[in-house]
């Protein structure tokens, strides 16, 4: 198969156009140009692409697999940009970065690996805490959040997904048995919120009453830490759960999370700025 990368580009155009005259136009083709170079490129791939209606386009089963391979190395492409012109430009300076413990242990290490070996003078501080460090009042530079940022005043990017689900250790699970349903729960030691608000709401939204837990904590290494000891059951974050070999999901995943990056729109040209929002982008693809 021999994919021309201009022709590869036009499905990312065409991901936010709602038909072909307005994808030509944002091209700046005629649309039987743009026409004609779909037809070579479902040539080359040997299969149809998109479906043609008077209502519009829509992708077919083969469209959204060269679609992904298309933003795929579209993002390759950003990414070598971006290592060359962190080759040429000596960058120093300190960020801060707010945080959840539990995305510190998890998303922070590699990215700030990658930082290191990009601009090796740019210095991180990390906020941790439950709290929400208010971007809008400078009191970090750059946010992680699990959920969409409120506020027309920041930049957010959408950079991933993961999620929260309940787990136990094996140990925890051969003493005190499986619980197989939420309702089970009450007949188990869990580990869950305690005073933060977004916590607290997450874990009545399951069904928990957190007053009524034998163990209460808003730190995520900790909870992690009671339930990798067969103490309790706990939420504890996908990217965290689904890579420890001692521990076992027990339901399917209750609280999906989006992953953003946050910051203010005066500091997204900082140079160490965007350095440590590139290398978050990047470790995290």
């Amino acid at each position: 198969m021999d994919c021309n990368w201009d022709d590869l580009r036009l499905l990312l155009l065409l991901r936010s156009q709602p038909s072909l005259r307005s994808a030509a136009e944002a091209a700046g083709l005629s649309q039987p140009t743009l026409g004609r170079r779909l037809q070579r490129l479902e040539e080359s791939i040997g299969e149809s692409l998109l479906i043609r209606t008077t209502q519009g386009i829509s992708w077919t089963d083969a469209g959204k697999r060269a679609l992904a391979s298309a933003e795929r190395l579209e993002h390759e492409v950003l990414s070598l940009g971006r290592a060359v012109e962190s080759g040429r430009v000596e960058i120093r300076g300190r960020v801060r970065l707010s945080v959840t413990d539990g995305v510190a242990s998890t998303i922070v290490p590699p990215a700030l690996k990658l930082l290191a070996s990009r601009h090796p003078n740019v210095a991180v501080d990390l906020s941790i805490g439950a709290h929400r460090a208010d971007i809008g009042r400078r009191e970090a530079d750059i946010a992680i959040r699990m959920f969409r940022p409120e506020g027309l005043d920041l930049i957010a990017k959408k950079i991933g997904e993961t999620g929260t689900s309940l787990y136990a250790s094996r140990d925890y699970l051969s003493e005190h048995g499986r619980p197989e349903s939420l309702e089970d729960l009450p007949q188990h030691r869990c580990v869950g919120p305690d005073r933060v608000p977004f916590f607290v709401e997450a874990a009545r939204s399951m069904g928990m009453d957190p007053s009524a837990l034998p163990y209460r904590c808003d730190s995520g290494t900790a909870t992690l830490a009671l339930v990798r000891g067969g103490v309790a059951v706990g939420a504890v974050l996908d990217l965290v759960g689904e890579r420890d070999p001692h521990l076992v999901r027990l339901f399917g995943r209750l609280i999906p999370h989006p992953i953003y990056l946050v910051t203010h729109p005066d500091l997204r040209e900082s140079p160490v700025v965007r350095a440590l929002w590139n290398a978050l982008e990047d470790s995290l693809a």
